[in-house]
């Protein structure tokens, strides 16, 4: 079981990760996926863990003479043989299996989490054990995140327990996001030649007490956004493509958009210093946030950030973006005009509620709020549609995708 896990499997899970799993649908996932499924993964490792884990530390010399002369008890060379052992294979799974307890911490399921949670515990446990051994020198960063995570989960827990009743074992549930970060966090910090490496010790260092507080926010990234340290761009690529991959729902979105996430992907794209990688990237945040973060995305972004009004304007001076910016551009005016209909449809569907329960009283509405909306709508649409018109041939297939949606 240990030998076979692949790092790049745990990588691909992690960017997709299945939060809906239960222990109850473990091993019943597509045979074409290649992703791991952390309700079959976790448990074998804690059973793994639990089996090589060493009992409480014998004394070492059972009296002074036998310490004058170093003749160590049985007791205790066998308890050392176990530690050893322990202490090889948390080290093992700090590469595989604690990023995916990591990522489990996002779980919809309460015992998927709390198993997480127990995993967690005993890595960290071995970790504490294994500060003699020789070559690891990421030990005390990998030390530093794990025990910052638990404590920061212990006191969530002890100010919400009184709201869960007696289940004193409760995990409290993290944004998809927050939960990637964490893992990937702690693949870095077991990395020192990460060019991450100083951006995430320094985030994690910066903890008060060493007690992880950003359980329900989106973690460090103001501090990666703006960087501005040499690796400055890789900072930024790997902090926009978490909130691809991590934002898979409402709360996910919610927690970006309190750490002002969303004006600043936009400042970005519509600023001089941003590269063009920089844009693309923000450009493909804003897209997810869309997809993916339901009703308080559609209407955060296109009520109150103006986002079509502000997709036309940016895309009006579009003339020094290369074409993997135009099309990603086109990609979010896509998506943009999909959840801009949707929206409008939920705003006359109320409207029309609204004037049958006061037609008896006010008699039947003529026009409506809806289709004021609607016509701002279709404005935006056409100046969109100016805009892809004067874009390069080189986006011609693209234009005709974009047109036949317009």
């Amino acid at each position: 079981f240990v030998a076979t896990l692949d790092v790049r499997r745990v990588n691909a899970t992690l960017g997709k990760f299945p939060t809906d799993d239960t222990f109850e649908e473990a091993g019943e996932g597509d045979e074409e996926d290649s992703r791991y499924a952390p309700t079959f993964v976790i448990p074998l490792a804690v059973s793994c863990l639990e089996h090589f884990m060493p009992s409480d530390r014998p004394p070492r010399f059972s009296n002074k003479s036998d310490e004058d002369e170093g003749e160590e008890t049985a007791e205790f060379k066998m308890w050392s043989a176990t530690a050893d052992a322990y202490v090889s294979l948390v080290r093992r799974f700090c590469d595989t299996v604690a990023p995916l307890a990591f990522g489990s911490l996002a779980s919809k399921d309460a015992l998927v989490r709390k198993l997480s949670w127990v995993c967690l515990s005993l890595i960290y446990r071995g970790i504490s054990m294994g500060g003699n051994v020789s070559g690891w020198s990421a030990r005390p960063q990998l030390e530093l995140v794990v025990e910052s995570v638990l404590r920061g989960l212990k006191q969530r827990r002890d100010n919400i327990k009184m709201n869960q009743g007696d289940d004193m074992y409760y995990v409290p549930v993290l944004p998809t996001v927050t939960a990637l970060f964490l893992g990937q966090s702690f693949q870095i910090a077991g990395s020192p030649s990460s060019p991450l490496f100083n951006a995430v010790n320094t985030y994690f260092l910066s903890n008060t007490n060493n007690v992880f507080t950003d359980l329900n926010a989106l973690p460090a990234f103001t501090l990666l956004f703006s960087s501005s340290s040499p690796d400055a761009a890789k900072e930024r690529a790997w902090v926009l493509k978490l909130l691809v991959d991590g934002v898979r729902g409402s709360h996910d979105y919610q927690v970006a958009a309190r750490r002002f996430a969303p004006s600043l992907l936009m400042s970005a794209v519509d600023s001089s210093w941003a590269s063009q990688e920089d844009k693309r990237n923000s450009l493909a945040a804003l897209e997810a946030f869309l997809k993916h973060g339901e009703l308080p995305a559609a209407t955060g972004l296109l009520v109150n950030n103006a986002l079509l009004s502000w997709l036309a304007l940016v895309g009006g001076q579009a003339h020094d973006w290369g074409v993997g910016v135009k099309l990603k551009w086109l990609e979010l005016c896509e998506e943009a005009i999909r959840q801009a209909r949707r929206l409008e449809e939920a705003v006359v569907g109320d409207d029309d509620e609204d004037d049958e329960e006061d037609e008896d009283e006010e008699g039947v509405k003529e026009g409506g709020e809806g289709e004021g909306e609607l016509m701002i709508v279709d404005i935006e649409v056409d100046r969109l549609q100016k805009i892809i018109a004067t874009f390069d041939k080189e986006e011609d297939g693209r234009k005709k995708k974009a047109r036949i949606l317009l």
